[in-house]
């Protein structure tokens, strides 16, 4: 699904590895190790490069987004919902 998204409406990803983010897949090798990656997941973003992601936590589920309006709408429903600010390493 994550391709069909950046194909069809231009998305982009971050490379998520545990609490960590990264901005494309060289950076999460040179960090991570090429073992280590082989558990991380790509997120559809709509940034290019962002600096900053989000990671959004709730009833047991890990949402990442890089717009602060997403964080501000989801906060809205979900109030008890834990949002940690994490650097996108390049």
């Amino acid at each position: 699904m994550g391709q069909a998204l950046k194909n069809d409406l231009g998305y982009h990803r971050i490379y998520v590895c545990g609490r960590k983010a990264y901005d494309n897949e060289l950076a999460m090798y040179r960090h991570e190790g090429v073992s280590r990656s082989l558990s991380c997941v790509a997120e559809p973003v709509f940034d290019a490069h962002p600096k900053i992601a989000y990671r959004i936590e709730h009833n047991g589920t890990t949402r990442w987004v890089t717009d602060l309006v997403d964080v501000v709408r989801l906060r809205a429903h979900a109030p008890d919902a834990h949002v940690a600010i994490v650097p996108v390493l390049r």
